[in-house]
């Protein structure tokens, strides 16, 4: 499929998010910075995108993978594109943390360091041969709404380690195949309804007194939670994917959009050395200070990963983000 420009602002602008709420959740959960604005965007970036921006991710990519090639030249190209950078990556951040022996119990464990490259991968497949089997679209949509809940029973219990992220591809097939419908409904004006589904389940979960269910690498979604996170995902996604078709010129996010692989497997090494090193302004407390300490590691490590990216797009480091 051609690239299409407003797929790759689309992109650009979630992995810009994404590299946002990692700076945010790092900064609050893990180096637990005591900072009253970081705390605020913690608390907003809920409803505003984390409920729906990995789904979104998997909606776009459903909606530009061609399911239709063979399934030799199919299977090939998921190998080529996302299996071999994940384990190339697994080796490299292993190595980079001085523990090279952990990279053989990620990749045989859990198909790689990287969750999102796996499930993605996983699904994909899952997805390829269910469409050989099943032709009606309405079937595919009832199966992958039961392998959602299954995904969260599964967790819910946690009877076994969750090998190759299978919880999570388990709930995020759904939003594989939800992209693969949107290819021929983008442009319908009733694709709105997704938005007002969105609002409906952020403003339900404001008059239940419960958190917005999300699910990433962590679950925060409950077997009792999984409609309103379904709601949530399905509507942000959909809603978010229909706002970008009417973007026709961002040329910084759409060169971003064009480098999200490379961001996603790098941005979590370059982002906790910058927090570190700006933990003296956090630490002050004032909302201009830490406004600009967010601004200058967000930029920062926007700029490290893609001049990174530059480095292995040549010629022959290409293959280690799928360009052969």
């Amino acid at each position: 499929m051609p690239r299409i420009s407003y797929i790759d602002i689309a992109k650009g602008i979630l992995i810009s998010l994404l590299v946002l709420h990692h700076l945010i959740w790092t900064s609050v959960t893990f180096v637990k910075v005591p900072n009253d604005f970081l705390n605020m965007l913690y608390e907003l970036q809920m409803p505003l995108f984390v409920g729906y921006f990995i789904q979104a991710f998997f909606v776009i990519s459903g909606f530009c993978t061609n399911f239709a090639i063979p399934w030799r030249d199919f299977l090939w190209k998921q190998v080529k594109t996302l299996l071999v950078p994940n384990i190339l990556f697994t080796f490299l951040i292993h190595l980079y943390h001085g523990d090279f022996s952990g990279s053989f119990y990620d990749i045989i464990e859990r198909g790689g360091w990287l969750w999102f490259v796996t499930a993605l991968f996983v699904s994909k497949i899952v997805y390829y041969f269910v469409r050989r089997w099943i032709s009606k679209e309405y079937v595919i949509f009832g199966l992958f709404l039961l392998t959602s809940f299954v995904g969260v029973c599964l967790n819910d219990r946690d009877m076994f380690f969750n090998y190759w992220w299978h919880r999570q591809t388990l709930t995020l097939l759904l939003f594989l195949a939800l992209g693969n419908w949107l290819r021929t409904h983008i442009h319908d004006s009733k694709i709105w309804i997704f938005g007002g589904v969105y609002v409906v389940g952020i403003a339900a979960c404001y008059l239940l007194h419960i958190e917005v269910p999300y699910i990433t690498a962590g679950f925060h979604a409950t077997k009792f939670t999984w409609g309103l996170h379904v709601l949530i995902a399905a509507g942000g996604s959909v809603a978010f994917l229909k706002l970008c078709s009417y973007l026709r010129y961002s040329p910084v996010f759409e060169y971003i959009g064009q480098n999200t692989l490379v961001i996603y497997m790098l941005h979590l090494d370059i982002l906790y050395p910058l927090i570190e090193n700006f933990l003296d302004i956090y630490n002050k407390n004032t909302v201009e200070g830490s406004l600009l300490a967010t601004f200058a590691i967000w930029c920062a490590t926007m700029v490290l990963c893609l001049l990174l990216g530059r480095v292995i797009g040549t010629r022959y480091l290409r293959f280690m983000i799928g360009r052969w």
